[in-house]
């Protein structure tokens, strides 16, 4: 009987704004035992050692034995616990596939993508199996990966970000050939998107409409938004807003100019909806970020100037 349901929330482990990737351990025999939990977010768990058992609940309560070497894929949504987890030892990767805007490409024509990044409903008589089992070799092999992974993410040098976005896909495509795999037709739409990112980075100060979009890359706007969703993980108009705000961020920190005058060079429609999307996007104003930024920046010349002995 489930008497109480957790909610497990990617945004309170890694702070608000942050790549939506995270790994979490459990050491060998600390997982609690039937403390059912939702995520806002999928998870790949692998079993390290011992076993347990994985519990989904839906109408009723599902559970599969699990053990060393299985891996287990849970999206957003479904009610889960482990039971049984005396000997037991995971790790999870947890990311939000619908944020991280990674690009797929072909990684469709991989089965195991499916799962990872999935594009129908899941079935929770599917989620409470593990989807492979990895021999003894394999994942002493991810292992490591997956603690790189996690030391990645932790720090905060130049190029972090892609680096963890690196590893996390080499772990996927390790995955992926673990087990036989369909041969399929390549896709190459994919590769077109990269003249809507042109098309978007010469035009984005200007309104776009969608169907101008699918028009620079020679497609339908239906099948423009499908290829572009497989490459970007996020919508046309999703990316278009986005880069929209990255690039009013850099004005308000590198000009004077007023939040009108960001938003008109930017391609938004007034300084109103600017500031509207951008507290939606970064919890706080435009104008607030630039006095934040600027402390920042004042922060650090000043701390510059003590180290190279400059006190003027």
């Amino acid at each position: 009987m489930v008497k109480k349901i957790m909610q497990w929330v990617l945004e309170e482990r890694i702070g608000f704004g942050r790549l939506p990737l995270y790994v979490e351990g459990v050491p060998l025999g600390e997982h609690p035992e039937r403390e059912f939990h939702v995520h806002d977010c999928s998870e790949i768990v692998f079993v390290l050692q011992g076993s347990g058992t994985h519990l989904v609940t839906d109408r009723d309560e599902l559970s599969v034995r699990i053990h060393a070497g299985d891996v287990l894929i849970i999206h957003p949504g479904f009610v889960h616990a482990y039971d049984d987890t005396d000997d037991l030892e995971i790790v999870n990767i947890v990311y939000d596939w619908r944020t991280l805007g990674l690009p797929i490409l072909d990684g469709y024509d991989l089965p195991f993508f499916r799962q990872v990044f999935p594009t129908e409903p899941v079935a929770p008589e599917v989620v409470v199996k593990p989807v492979m089992t990895l021999a003894t070799a394999k994942l002493a092999e991810l292992a490591p990966l997956i603690q790189r992974l996690e030391g990645t993410l932790e720090a905060s040098g130049p190029g972090s970000l892609i680096e963890s976005l690196s590893i996390f896909l080499d772990v996927v495509l390790r995955l992926a050939h673990v087990g036989p795999q369909r041969k399929l037709a390549p896709q190459r739409g994919q590769f077109l998107i990269g003249n809507a990112f042109r098309f978007i980075k010469g035009n984005y100060m200007r309104p776009i409409t969608l169907e101008q979009m699918a028009r620079a890359v020679h497609m339908s706007s239906r099948n423009f938004c499908r290829h572009f969703h497989m490459a970007t993980g996020m919508t046309p108009t999703k990316y278009l807003t986005t880069y929209r705000l990255e690039q009013a961020k850099e004005l308000l920190v590198d000009t004077m100019l007023s939040v009108d005058e960001v938003a008109r060079r930017c391609g938004f429609c007034d300084g109103n909806y600017l500031s509207k999307l951008f507290r939606q996007k970064y919890r706080t104003t435009p104008r607030a970020y630039r006095l934040a930024e600027n402390k920042l920046n004042d922060l650090a010349l000043l701390l510059s100037r003590e180290r190279d002995g400059d006190t003027t």
